[in-house]
């Protein structure tokens, strides 16, 4: 037995290199499940076969660094394949994603002639291109198997599990983020489901469509109308075939009502657009084109464009000084908000319309003594019922409702037009194992997921991603990410949404309680660290905005980012205030 420890991030040996071209990495399409390749006469994929004896613990990792390139639906990599396993090998089945910084094992046992591959796991991949963390964190994976048998006097392997193994860096290269596009149940906003997709040779939008038939991803199941697409008994017969215009069959499109009609061009447009922008596109029904609009079948993504969400507010950013709100230009705010409000210590603030007064929630107190106000900036506040151990409070986009965390529920205030707060109702929250209070909320951009920071009695303080449904009069928040979007050993102290698919967070290693920037994709991949750069302490709390610089307040200042780093909004020396806010 020989156990070695070569580093997974550098899979790449020298007998690897020595095959031509079985790494490279193309950008983008579909990972689907690769059929069984004929390897028999007439038709059959080239392939390069390893160098001669080469010894099994080495042969496992060149298949390793080359397996890569089977999620480009190369078929080189079966060239260290013999057997069924050939033929039979499903590298998209799952995709089992090891951290790349970290030591991994491979064993060769000739006794049992294996060779034994660990590493440390981050996440996994199906074939419906969704990661899932892995709840435990970069946490030991496998062990996986591969067996070998000589052929022709080479050493080739004849077992092993289905699906990939790559690490980090492989998977980003190989795989590109891509968004489906449902909408929500009140069919007014398209909610994005992010997916992962490699360039199999397959087109992709074709792969797309076929995603979108299928569904969303579980924790969307309940929060978006998943059947704008037409239930389709045969898959094979939805098509896109590319061209000037774009054709896109989909069987039973010309039985829908005109409505339902232009919610399926809306979903397939902006599903499309973000693999080719600006395509020209038509729905066909037996080859028939579908009308979307009563004069017209043609379409492009721009059309739709109002169907991503609420008008954007203004990129207008606030903070807090001395209990009083200043504006991005260093002013305070007019309006009895400031002149005769209470003393604030965290807030949230919309803008009802472009002519319409803010509309501000604010908190007052500190620790288990918060109380909630909601009014605007030249009526003042009014004050509610809701009190105690309270999270900075949010506005859900283009409604006029305020929530809020109070110790571990969730509370929804809605806000009358003439800027009165209604009673506050509570809002049903999936239970999170030993919770203790909700420390922190923001919602997407087109308002149906919450980005939640929730601590537990351990200690812990976790990101989770939550659905929220609209049905029959009633508002729950249907699902949490499981496991949470942040991985063991990470506290989380705020979040906010620079983008529809992605979040930004600030908090701490337990470990050693160094501070660090987090940023991630929604669905946990990419979750990464960096230090805090130039700040003098910890930052305390963030916002960010679509196409802004994220702010945070760090030891009784403010601070914008500028590239990795942060200043100053004022350029030079230090501006004080906290708990900045972006309008929302």
């Amino acid at each position: 037995m020989t156990p070695a420890r070569p580093r997974l991030l550098v899979l790449a040996v020298a007998v690897a290199t020595a095959l031509t071209g079985c790494t490279s990495i193309p950008g983008s399409s579909a990972p689907e499940t690769i059929k069984p390749v004929e390897l028999g006469n007439g038709g059959a994929p080239s392939i390069t076969p390893p160098p001669n004896d080469v010894q099994p613990r080495d042969l496992v990792l060149a298949f390793l660094a080359a397996s890569a390139s089977a999620a480009a639906g190369s078929a080189q990599p079966r060239a260290f394949l013999a057997g069924d396993a050939r033929v039979k090998w499903t590298p998209m089945s799952k995709v089992t994603i090891l951290d790349g910084g970290t030591e991994s094992v491979s064993t060769y046992q000739a006794d049992r002639s294996e060779v034994v591959v660990r590493g440390r796991a981050v996440g996994t991949l199906n074939n419906a291109g969704v990661y899932t963390p892995n709840p435990q964190g970069s946490s030991p994976a496998g062990p996986y198997t591969y067996h070998l048998v000589k052929v022709r006097g080479q050493y080739r392997i004849d077992g092993l599990s289905g699906g990939l193994v790559l690490t980090t860096d492989e998977f980003q290269q190989a795989f590109k983020q891509r968004s489906l596009y449902f909408y929500d149940l009140a069919g007014k906003y398209l909610v994005p489901d992010q997916r992962w997709t490699a360039d199999s040779g397959l087109p992709l939008e074709r792969w797309l469509l076929n995603q979108l038939a299928n569904g969303p991803r579980p924790e969307l199941q309940n929060a978006v109308n998943s059947d704008t697409l037409p239930n389709q008994q045969v898959p094979s017969r939805l098509t896109v075939t590319s061209g000037a215009v774009t054709r896109v069959e989909i069987p039973g499109s010309s039985q829908l009502d005109s409505e339902a009609r232009y919610r399926l061009a809306a979903q397939v447009a902006q599903t499309f657009e973000g693999v080719s922008a600006g395509l020209t596109l038509e729905i066909t029904d037996g080859g028939d084109a579908v009308p979307i609009t009563s004069n017209a079948t043609q379409f492009t993504g721009s059309q739709f464009v109002d169907a991503l969400g609420p008008t954007p507010p203004a990129p207008d950013v606030y903070f807090l000084r001395g209990g009083r709100i200043y504006g991005e230009n260093n002013e305070p705010l007019a309006g009895a908000v400031n002149s005769s409000g209470p003393l604030l210590t965290a807030i949230a603030m919309r803008q009802p319309s472009p002519s319409a007064a803010l509309a501000i929630a604010g908190l007052t107190g500190t620790g288990s003594s918060r109380r909630l106000y909601i009014g605007s900036q030249f009526g003042g506040l009014a004050r509610t019922s809701v009190h105690g151990t309270l999270s900075r409070p949010a506005w859900a986009p283009g409604l006029g409702e305020v929530w809020v965390g109070q110790g571990r529920g969730l509370m929804r205030v809605p806000v009358e037009a003439n800027g009165r707060a209604a009673a506050p109702i509570p809002v049903a929250l999936p239970a999170v194992a030993g919770a203790t209070r909700i420390v922190a909320l923001r919602f997407s951009p087109e308002g149906t997921r919450l980005a939640l920071v929730i601590a537990t009695a351990t200690g812990t303080q976790q990101l989770y991603l939550g659905a929220i449904v609209r049905s029959a009069g009633q508002v729950r928040v249907d699902t949490l990410t499981t496991p949470p979007l942040s991985p063991p050993g990470v506290i989380i102290s705020d979040v906010a949404w620079p983008q529809a698919m992605k979040l930004f967070a600030i908090g701490y290693n337990a470990s050693n309680f160094d501070s660090r920037i987090f940023e991630t994709d929604v669905d946990g991949a990419a979750f990464n660290a960096r230090p805090i750069g130039l700040l003098p302490l910890a930052p305390d709390s963030v916002t960010a905005a679509p196409g802004r610089p994220a702010w945070v307040s760090a030891d009784g200042a403010v601070w914008e980012q500028s590239g990795s780093s942060w200043q100053s909004p004022d350029g030079t020396g230090q501006r004080n205030g906290g708990m900045p806010i972006y309008l929302e």
